[in-house]
């Protein structure tokens, strides 16, 4: 399995405080409040996705994915005033973290 799969598979959500109350969200309703537009394609070798975030620090952001092989390509287009240095060593942590292995990161 592709490790990138694997990992988007295996991830999980940051733990729930004990008052909440354990509802499974509305993913239609969650996902137009969190991804504004989404665009995707592949071939089963190659694909790619385009993100454009709708809500929260990073609204207005685009995520750009793209695979080629085992190879694993992220473009992330900031909204203005964030710091790029900052979110791309946060990126780089997390991919690692993971154990995924990004060809390349550009993050502006």
């Amino acid at each position: 399995m592709d490790p990138l799969v694997r990992s988007l598979a295996s991830a999980r959500a940051e733990p729930v405080a004990q008052a909440t109350v354990n509802i499974a969200p509305d993913m239609p309703v969650l996902l137009r409040r969190l991804v504004r537009r989404i665009a995707w394609g592949g071939n089963g070798r190659k694909g790619g996705a385009r993100i454009e975030i709708g809500c929260g620090v990073l609204s207005g952001a685009t995520v750009m994915v793209d695979v080629d092989g085992g190879d694993v390509n992220v473009a992330i287009e900031l909204p203005p005033g964030m710091d790029d240095h900052a979110w791309r060593s946060a990126l780089e942590s997390r991919f690692a973290a993971r154990g995924l292995s990004v060809a390349s990161l550009e993050v502006r």
